[in-house]
């Protein structure tokens, strides 16, 4: 049996061993019986739905899953909304090149606060827009896989 696991740093495993990764972990659990399973770990960083159903795509689906594991936090809803809209070239170039101005975004705040948007303000429009564009990405992903 082949299973994926599509995700984010979560799913990749930040600040844990490859090994002690959820996808690693799952696999040495489901083999500990004598199975023969393999969790293939597709995940990176800063990946939201869009870029993790665009890896199920172009990198897992050729392996033919059984089985297809998508890792979901609370900031991907906010985050796909975000990949979706581009800021101005101007301001892209700032951030990119200019440490004194990421300091001042205080992007970590910025998606702490979006996250707590997402529980607190669930009705306003930026919040349904979100959760608009991540369910018709989770949905898709669903229909690709089947």
């Amino acid at each position: 049996m082949r299973i994926v696991a599509l995700g984010d740093s979560v799913t990749f495993g930040f600040g844990v061993l490859r090994e002690q990764a959820y996808p690693a972990a799952l696999e040495s659990i489901l083999n500990e019986g004598g199975g023969h399973v393999e969790v293939f770990n597709v995940s990176l960083f800063g990946w939201s739905t869009q870029q993790e159903r665009t890896a199920y795509h172009r990198i897992a689906r050729k392996y033919n899953p059984h089985v297809v594991i998508l890792g979901v936090c609370p900031n991907d809803i906010i985050e796909i909304r975000n990949n979706t809209l581009r800021p101005p070239r101007l301001l892209m170039g700032l951030y990119r090149h200019s440490h004194l101005l990421r300091g001042l975004m205080k992007l970590h705040t910025t998606e702490i606060r979006r996250v707590k948007e997402l529980f607190e303000q669930s009705d306003s429009p930026r919040v349904q827009a979100a959760w608009s564009l991540f369910l018709k990405e989770v949905e898709g992903l669903a229909e690709d896989v089947k």
